[in-house]
Parts: C-alpha cells; structure tokens; sequence
C-alpha cells in the first residue's frame, strides 16, 4: 500500500519542511521515503527516511520517462 502525505515549510526555517500529519505518519509506516526535485532536467532524488532493514538515509538519484523510472548513470546505491 502506498500512501503520500502533505508537507509544510516551517516558518523560522524554510528549507526545512515537515509531514502534516507528523507523529502519525512516522509512528504507522513501516518505510518513509522523501522525494526530492534536484534540478530543471527531471533529476530527482529518493531517500530512505524509516525502513526496518535499510539504513535511513540511502539515496538514490532517478529521472521519470515515459516508460518508469530510471536510475541516474554514475550514481550508484551501494
């Protein structure tokens, strides 16, 4: 099941944002991953936030094309 939630920016610091429904979505989910845009040519990044045999803080860099998903050349997982 997947299941998205909103985020905010904290006033006092903008780069920092925050899930709307905090504790509730941390406390529920068994994995968290935070999508992030990188750049104007559909870079984007995937990193693990909660998963219960993964290292928080794995990243992978994707692109989205018309067939899926695509792993960035030259930047590698492991």
């Amino acid at each position: 099941i997947l299941i998205t939630n909103q985020i905010y920016s904290e006033f006092d610091q903008r780069d920092r944002v925050e899930l709307v429904s905090r504790d509730v979505a941390r406390y529920w989910s068994k994995c968290l991953v935070e999508l992030l845009k990188l750049d104007d040519k559909g870079k984007r990044l995937a990193v693990l936030r909660k998963h219960r045999s993964l290292a928080e803080g794995t990243q992978i860099q994707f692109t989205i094309t018309g067939t899926g998903l695509e792993e960035v050349k030259g930047f590698r997982l492991f």
